[in-house]
């Protein structure tokens, strides 16, 4: 069966459509189905065949994103099973609540339905893990410690090697060379000199990364437990997406109601209000944020946006331009921010040069040369499609082969 084939003439979701339109519980069966298709990846169908080989159960159930883990045993068969159990209380929580929820956001069409499936999915998936993770403030604390320690611990270890260097570097080379020699394919060449440069390049990362959170800038990604805001965020989402519900923060408005449908989707408790969260949800940064997003959005994807894009031969070497352009700006800012040792002083101008050079050759870039997939030739298309296709096959029979002998290891 071809990889990337279209669905049949009526999709899972389209099954599910009537009962959303009555009212009425979803079957468990056809819920699964829809769930199955929304969040469907390209390869999905060929990785549950894989899977399904190896347990039935395993390729229905498991979520997309965990199937090639389990084929490749990374998730073993107790875990599988634990997974499988969850995903069941979440179906029957989906194809009693769709329904109501599906009507506060107005729903109107198939391809609507799809991407509210797949929101909901994510939604209720990352609730617990971020109900159980720290504090948003415990957490950057111990990133900037670590990375604090990373800075001073490879200056450290640059210093001492270099003191060492002449009694350390011609066993460690030939020792390298071994590694080499055995270890074909999959070893490149490091002399001591490689090392200290490499050193020097990942305690300069250390600090820029620190720099760039000086200055405000979301260097590093700091999760939160705050999950609450995290279903009134998605709430919002695909309120602005979907125009309903009116966002306000008045007790049993619509979308106070939607928020608490989706919360027992994560949660399976009912009836709970979100008032305090959707209150500060509603003075947060994250909602301007959301507000600034969409109207890009909706600019791109009209009519109009799209139509400009497309006739524009230049559109991508225009943006690409605009964004090292705010990068030189970026390195130029940094050297001048305070006084640098001369270590950093030059990985802050090879930076700076990397930039104005990439910079400089989008501005000497001539067109046409820039072919959209609607203008591509059919065979074209199909040799793309192949490739991928191929690719995938090789990735799954490597994953079969590891999973085999992981499971052979255990057994």
């Amino acid at each position: 069966m071809d990889l990337f084939a279209m669905n049949s003439d009526r999709s899972n979701i389209s099954k599910i459509i009537p009962y959303i339109q009555t009212g009425e519980v979803i079957p468990h069966e056809e819920m699964l189905e829809a769930l199955n298709e929304a969040t469907a990846t390209l390869a999905d169908e060929r990785r549950r065949e894989v899977a399904s080989s190896i347990s039935p159960e395993v390729g229905r159930y498991l979520a997309s994103t965990d199937l090639m883990p389990f084929i490749k045993a990374d998730i073993s068969d107790v875990e599988a099973r634990q997974l499988i159990a969850e995903r069941r209380v979440h179906l029957n929580r989906l194809s009693n609540l769709l329904p109501s929820v599906l009507k506060l956001l107005a729903i109107r069409n198939e391809a609507q339905i799809h991407s509210a499936l797949i929101q909901l999915d994510d939604c209720s998936r990352d609730y617990h893990p971020i109900k159980s993770s720290e504090y948003s403030s415990t957490q950057r604390k111990k990133i900037v410690n670590d990375l604090n320690a990373v800075a001073s611990l490879s200056g450290e270890l640059e210093l001492t090697l270099k003191r060492l260097g002449y009694h350390i570097s011609t066993d460690f080379e030939q020792h390298d060379e071994a590694c080499r020699r055995v270890i074909k394919g999959s070893h490149t060449e490091v002399r001591l000199f490689d090392l200290l440069r490499l050193l020097g390049e990942l305690r300069f990362s250390s600090e820029l990364i620190l720099y760039k959170d000086s200055i405000g800038e979301r260097a590093f990604y700091v999760g939160d437990n705050r999950a609450r805001t995290h279903i009134v965020e998605y709430a919002y989402r695909m309120a602005v997406q979907f125009d309903a519900p009116k966002f306000t923060t008045t007790p049993g408005s619509d979308f106070s109601t939607l928020c608490s449908l989706m919360y027992e989707l994560a949660t399976g408790e009912a009836d709970e209000s979100l008032a305090g969260a959707i209150n500060k949800f509603g003075r947060s940064g994250e909602r301007r944020q959301i507000d600034e997003e969409e109207i890009v959005h909706r600019h791109e994807n009209s009519d109009e946006g799209m139509a400009a894009h497309e006739a524009d031969n230049f559109a991508a070497v225009k943006e690409a331009i605009q964004s090292y352009e705010t990068e030189v700006g970026c390195w130029r800012s940094m050297f001048a921010s305070r006084k640098w040792e001369d270590f950093e002083q030059s990985q802050i101008g090879i930076r700076l040069m990397d930039a104005v050079e990439r910079r400089d050759d989008q501005m000497n870039k001539h067109g046409p040369f820039l072919v959209w997939a609607s203008q591509m030739a059919s065979g074209d298309k199909r040799t793309l499609w192949d490739r991928l296709e191929e690719n995938e096959l090789l990735n799954l029979e490597f994953a079969a082969k590891v999973g085999r002998r992981a499971r052979g290891e255990r057994n």
